[in-house]
Parts: C-alpha cells; structure tokens; sequence
C-alpha cells in the first residue's frame, strides 16, 4: 500500500479538498469567493510539491533512495520476530 501511495499523497489530499469544497459550495455552505480560494490553495499545494520533487532531484541525482532496503529490512525482522514467537520452548 505504501508503494501504491508513494508519490500520491499530496494530490490525493488536493483532489479530497476540492472534492469538499465542490460539496459545500454546492449546498451553500461556503461562498463563491471560499470556493475559488479553496480550489486555488489546492491547486497551489500540487505544484509546489512537484517543484520541490523536481528540484530535490536536481540539486542531488547521486542521492541513494534507501527506502526499499528500509522495507525489506522491516520485512525480515517481522519474519525473525513471527519465527522466534513459533519456536517451542
């Protein structure tokens, strides 16, 4: 799940809250104006997420991603745990 979501999150938050927004505009909840501020700030938290992905890896391309050894690692102790907690005594 978290490798599915990697990448994802921001504009999975952005598309809720305009999503929100259109629902409470819609029943009168929140005003015309409410409604552009919102979809603009959501609109807004897209790019500069992207601009900041895009300039993290420019600024450093030689920088290891070491999440995948982190999961793997996660994996196996998880396994050495299950293994230990099933040994008889």
């Amino acid at each position: 799940m978290r490798e599915f979501l990697k990448g994802k999150k921001s504009y999975l938050l952005a598309a809720s809250t305009v999503i929100g927004a259109l629902i409470g505009w819609s029943q009168g909840e929140i005003g015309n104006l409410t409604f552009i501020g919102v979809i603009l700030a959501a609109v807004q938290s897209c790019f500069i997420r992207a601009g900041l992905a895009t300039e993290a890896r420019k600024s450093n391309p030689n920088v290891y991603d070491i999440s995948k050894e982190i999961d793997e690692a996660k994996k196996v102790r998880y396994t050495l745990e299950n293994n230990y907690k099933n040994t008889p005594v």
